[in-house]
């Protein structure tokens, strides 16, 4: 489930520099983490620029930051994973992560 959540993490980085919106991403991933037998839980992308209201209809502008968090759960919510980070979109229309440490797996 981890790999999954981090190739999923992974594609949502790469369809915001496309300039999609938010909404299109999203519903990407929830079809994604349905296609593989999981179930999606909470937003995928949430916290737009620390207000709490993202802009679905629209794309990432620069200056945006947000969180991109998938995270997934098998179909009896008995197992889950997530994985993410802070996003800041450079005045490039690249997604820079804002962390600095490497993602690893824990288990509690």
């Amino acid at each position: 489930m981890f790999d999954f959540c981090l190739e999923l993490y992974q594609f949502a980085l790469e369809e915001l520099e496309k300039g999609r919106t938010f909404m299109e991403i999203e519903l990407d991933l929830a079809n994604r983490i349905h296609g593989a037998g999981y179930e999606p839980e909470t937003p995928q992308i949430h916290r737009y620029n620390m207000a709490g209201v993202m802009p679905m209809g629209s794309p990432p502008q620069p200056g945006d930051f947000f969180t991109v968090h998938p995270n997934l759960a098998n179909q009896d919510y008995t197992a889950s994973a997530k994985f993410g980070g802070t996003i800041r979109m450079t005045k490039d229309g690249k997604a820079e992560e804002m962390h600095r440490t490497p993602a690893k797996l824990n288990i509690v």
